[in-house]
């Protein structure tokens, strides 16, 4: 694993990211309004790479789980 300790996030912890996500801005301005939104943009940027390659690593396991059942495409 890279990132200097950096630890994968869980369902969990994702589902508890996503109710705290929904709560109104506690921004204090617009300049702090700007600053949300850079942020959010590139979490959501953030979060369509981890579905993209939770996307592959699925369907790559599936492939592998239907390969050795016997089940060669």
């Amino acid at each position: 694993m890279s990132g200097g300790g950096l630890v994968p996030v869980g369902t969990a912890e994702l589902q508890q990211w996503l109710a705290r996500l929904a709560l109104p801005s506690p921004a204090d301005g617009d300049a702090d309004r700007i600053d949300r939104l850079r942020v959010l943009e590139q979490v959501k940027n953030a979060i369509c790479a981890a579905q993209a390659a939770e996307t592959l690593t699925f369907n790559t396991s599936q492939r592998d789980a239907q390969v050795a059942a016997g089940y060669a495409p």
